[in-house]
């Protein structure tokens, strides 16, 4: 398979929003940082301190604060809900099928509420009910990546006549983060909208200002920033779908004289995300690209077997991708539509593996949901004591692809000392990759030793692959 390389634009800002409890959507959901309560940052961005309730898969309002792979734990849990969770997983375990059946297809008609209520599956936990418990975490959390990948709406009366106020309510509104410098804020707008989707809402509100939006922001999120000269309306130049505005930026066309090849012609994309979302990665496969000039001639891709992945930095709300055609013809004067799907990547809940008597760990493993993680051994190399382990998934990935085993070694791995402070691996390193297991070898600093500590290694168990379809009309050929 052809995989062409693309650049990466690397933006850091803190993810908000969402379902916290699953590992697409950001810790410190909900938080809003343009508003009217604000602070002056040493870079001298104003944001809002005030937490705000952010949206949920279903479209609600979600409680904030809470951090990815705990939040539900911490939510106090509704009784009704949870004693009926607790009757259907005694129904799983029926030894009537149908009954096993219903109960199975109650839980997931539960959704996402039920998923931090389920009990974990442990190793005495019959295979059959280990197997319909997974299912049931797969099909709910399936559920709620379907969900977020739907745009949250923004409303506004028109008497938020500043770019703050605009901004701050549509924070509160849609749980992404927005941060607007003072005196930028103070520009007059005015808009008026109503149950907007949030990219459009932006776009109009950016328009409104004279800004333009830039994916980072010291204080996370999206930082709109005034525009440098001319601008034609961001609102008139993207394509919205979902939670994803996508924007062709530039297209070019290329022929080598001393070649006689017929030349090529790339098409350059911007695409965000709200940044609520915290996808692993996106893929482009070049199958799933169409694209036609103003005569009805087609324009084919170089190769439909080929694919573009896009690794997502941590914190990063938007990348580029580059689209590779062969050129138009000469006749042609735009590209009268260009269609595609991307597939979006996004993990799903995050567990938690907690490994204690390392000192004398041989190949311990636990499981949990679709992930296996294994401490194969505790070894002191000079001055520095290794952490061998091994993570396998149930999901094959082509040889953990680069864009996937990136994600994976982003994962946290700490140690807690005797006194309960964490502390931080000093590196890691590779040992070995299947198309299901990696193996890390983690490098920690412990004075006296591994004994009284424990090992924490956080991973989300699952992967959803979740398409987005988009096109663009009118693409006027150089």
């Amino acid at each position: 398979m052809i995989r062409w390389q693309t650049a990466t634009i690397v933006r850091i800002g803190m993810a908000v929003g969402g379902i916290a409890a699953l590992g697409w959507l950001g810790a410190g959901a909900g938080k809003v940082w343009a508003g009217e309560e604000q602070r002056q940052t040493k870079s001298g961005p104003t944001v809002g301190k005030g937490e705000a309730e952010g949206p949920a898969a279903s479209g609600g309002p979600s409680k904030p604060g809470a951090g990815a792979g705990n939040a539900g734990a911490e939510r106090e849990a509704n009784p009704k809900l949870a004693a009926e969770v607790r009757r259907l997983v005694l129904q799983l375990d029926s030894a009537e099928l149908s009954r096993r059946d219903a109960a199975e297809a109650e839980l997931l008609k539960l959704g996402p509420e039920a998923l931090e209520l389920l009990p974990p599956a442990g190793e005495r936990t019959k295979p059959a009910l280990r197997s319909a418990l997974e299912r049931v975490r797969r099909g709910i959390e399936r559920q709620a990546a379907n969900a977020a990948m739907q745009a949250t709406t923004a409303t506004l009366s028109g008497e938020e006549t500043t770019l703050a106020e605009a901004l701050a309510a549509v924070a509160k509104q849609t749980g992404n983060g927005l941060s607007v410098d003072e005196e930028t804020g103070k520009t007059k707008v005015g808009v008026k909208i109503e149950k907007m989707a949030f990219w459009q809402a932006l776009d109009r509100i950016a328009d409104a200002g004279g800004v333009r939006v830039y994916g980072y922001s010291e204080e996370g999120g999206l930082q709109l920033v005034p525009v440098a000269g001319k601008a034609s309306p961001r609102f008139e130049r993207a394509c919205y779908s979902g939670p994803l505005r996508l924007e062709a930026t530039e297209i070019t066309l290329q022929r080598d004289l001393r070649s006689a090849s017929e030349g090529k012609m790339r098409v350059g994309l911007h695409v965000a995300w709200e940044p609520r979302l915290r996808p692993i990665t996106l893929v482009q496969k070049l199958d799933h690209v169409m694209a036609v000039d103003d005569q009805d001639h087609p324009i084919p891709v170089e190769s439909e077997e080929g694919e573009i992945p896009v690794l997502v930095q941590p914190g990063s709300s938007e990348i580029e991708i580059e689209l590779p055609f062969t050129l138009a013809a000469r006749s042609a004067t735009k590209i009268r539509s260009l269609r595609g799907k991307l597939q979006v990547l996004l993990p799903g809940k995050v567990e938690e593996f907690v490994f204690e008597g390392l000192k004398d760990a041989k190949k311990v493993e636990q499981r949990k949901a679709g992930a296996t993680v294994t401490v194969d051994g505790v070894v002191k190399n000079n001055e520095i004591w290794e952490v061998r382990t091994r993570v396998k998934f149930d999901q094959a990935f082509q040889a953990l692809d680069s864009h996937l085993s990136g994600w994976v070694l982003g994962n946290e791995a700490t140690m807690i000392g005797p006194d309960k402070t964490p502390i931080v691996n000093a590196g890691f390193e590779t040992t070995s990759r299947t198309e299901d297991e990696i193996g890390i070898t983690y490098l920690f600093e412990l004075k006296d030793g591994p004994e009284g500590h424990r090992f924490v290694y956080k991973t989300a168990a699952t992967i959803f692959d979740v398409p987005v379809e988009y096109e663009f009309k009118d693409l006027m050929l150089p």
